[in-house]
């Protein structure tokens, strides 16, 4: 079984190089949040999995039901695999972070490549999967850049919303407000696993963005809304009120 998940993987990245020249992936762009008139929202978690943190965030979000998606750093997985697959086997969506968290607008074209390529073929060799979307550290990527990860994954998912839980100083209460004073159905909020503020500030806000009406979706399933929602016609500038 070892032997043919390393052939197929060793095919996956070949083609994947070629796709770098022939250009034969589809077109791409950036996901910041997504237009619908569902009060639909996404919760994010970045940098995991983390020894620390991860595991009793799952279980307020196992506890709550709700499905989140952890854009996870290679090197991370590498560490602590076992918490990565418990991600996974709760039913939660796996993005790619990077494999060391380097700042992508530091590095050239080759660079980025090499890192990609590695860091799914750590998710692909720890979690059995390439993941679709790919968050680069810091939000930082050039412009010029943006094309490379088309041959790669479906969409970049950045955010609209940033309530800075890693920052000193910070608390529940003022993570909770900067949430709230920019929620709106589509959001992407980004969150950390791996301190102690997400970690108090996670059961209000799933409560409160609850009692206002908001449902908690993945990225992938929020993407979808979207490309439902255009299907049928809709048009957010007609839409005033979403409250």
């Amino acid at each position: 079984m070892k032997s043919i998940k390393k052939i197929y993987l060793y095919f996956f990245l070949v083609f994947l190089s070629l796709c770098i020249w022939s250009g034969t992936v589809s077109a791409y762009n950036i996901a910041y949040n997504v237009e619908t008139p569902e009060k639909v929202i996404a919760l994010t978690f970045d940098d995991g999995p983390n020894k620390f943190y991860t595991e009793k965030i799952l279980a307020i979000l196992d506890r709550e039901k709700v499905k989140a998606t952890f854009f996870l750093v290679g090197k991370n997985i590498k560490e602590h695999p076992q918490i990565a697959r418990k991600i996974k086997t709760k039913g939660h969506e796996l993005g790619n972070h990077s494999l060391n968290h380097f700042d992508y607008s530091l590095m050239n074209n080759q660079e980025i490549i090499k890192d990609v390529l590695l860091s799914q073929h750590v998710f692909f060799k720890y979690l059995d999967e390439f993941p679709l979307f790919f968050r680069p550290p810091y939000g930082k990527i050039k412009a010029a850049n943006h094309e490379l990860f088309k041959n790669y994954f479906y969409k970049i998912v950045k955010w609209n919303i940033d309530p800075k839980d890693w920052k000193p100083g910070t608390n529940k209460q003022i993570i909770s407000n900067i949430i709230f004073k920019h929620l709106k159905p589509g959001s992407i909020i980004i969150m950390h696993d791996n301190n102690m503020n997400t970690l108090k500030a996670l059961p209000q806000i799933i409560n409160k963005a609850r009692k206002r009406g908001f449902q908690f979706v993945t990225v992938s399933d929020l993407i979808s809304k979207e490309a439902t929602n255009t299907a049928l016609g809709y048009n957010p500038q007609k839409t005033k009120n979403y409250y």
